[in-house]
């Protein structure tokens, strides 16, 4: 049964966010997005103050809008195909980090044979929130933001593993890709940076390298590497600008992502 499930719960909160995508109109803040930013050339703002008069510059997000826009036409399921791309990318990496976490050999024998509930569990403990739900079927970049921090996750919980180059690549695409969505995860990038740095000192004073340590050395990194997150996570998003939407939906994404990444890296640190 939780193995038939982890192939039906997906498809059905993908036909969730789609059928909202479709059938639901526009909100105030993804008219000015696609009002605003659809004929705009954003690749100019690197250096163009004006871009930044408004937080409804999503730019990663208005990019792919742009894309899906002029190849399927301005229907509110083209304007919001990005968010249901980044779900799909959301559902495949959450699933790969909760099977990592499940098939770990640190879990107790008599554990084993209860693998796929655990899965199914931490399966649908990643993804059954309502704000989560809801940024994935709006034109906005709160959504492609969690997917691209769900990727980072991921590669980061290899690397912690591994400790091979690729994964930490794949970290740090990730949360790139995710500041690119939506700014207010310049925290996340500021976390994961502390991390990797208080992870990679550990290693240099210890002399050894990741994939040789020890028990001890796992908990001792693993309470370093918190410390540096939880440090981290007590900065104040305002910090970075506001990046809030005027629905509010910005302060629901900076508490669902402090609550989420914080949760999520502590049980693979640990």
């Amino acid at each position: 049964m939780p193995i038939s499930l982890l192939c039906i719960v997906p498809l059905l909160l993908l036909t969730y966010t789609t059928l909202r995508a479709h059938l639901l109109s526009l909100t105030h803040d993804e008219c000015g997005s696609f009002a605003i930013w659809t004929n705009y050339d954003i690749f100019t703002c690197r250096t163009n103050p004006e871009c930044w008069g408004t937080a409804n510059l999503h730019w990663l997000y208005v990019l792919g809008m742009k894309i899906t826009v002029g190849l399927f036409g301005d229907s509110e399921l083209a304007i919001r195909l990005p968010a249901l791309f980044g779900h799909v990318i959301y559902l495949v990496f959450s699933f790969k980090l909760v099977k990592w976490v499940v098939d770990t050999p640190r879990l107790p024998s008599y554990i084993i044979p209860y693998t796929s509930y655990l899965t199914l569990f931490g399966f649908l403990l990643l993804n059954i929130n309502a704000y989560l739900l809801e940024f994935h079927s709006l034109a906005r970049g709160y959504g492609l933001a969690m997917s691209m921090m769900m990727v980072s996750l991921y590669y980061l919980a290899r690397w912690v593993e591994s400790g091979r180059l690729w994964p930490l690549l794949g970290t740090l695409g990730g949360a790139a890709l995710a500041v690119l969505c939506n700014f207010t995860l310049l925290v996340y990038f500021a976390c994961l940076l502390a991390v990797i740095a208080g992870m990679v000192l550990l290693a240099f004073l210890t002399k050894t390298k990741t994939k040789q340590r020890g028990q001890n050395g796992r908990l001792a990194e693993a309470w370093l590497s918190w410390r540096c997150w939880a440090g981290c996570c007590t900065i104040p998003s305002e910090s970075f600008g506001s990046g809030a939407s005027s629905s509010g939906g910005g302060s629901h994404f900076t508490t669902l992502t402090n609550r989420w990444y914080t949760v999520v890296y502590m049980a693979v640190a640990t």
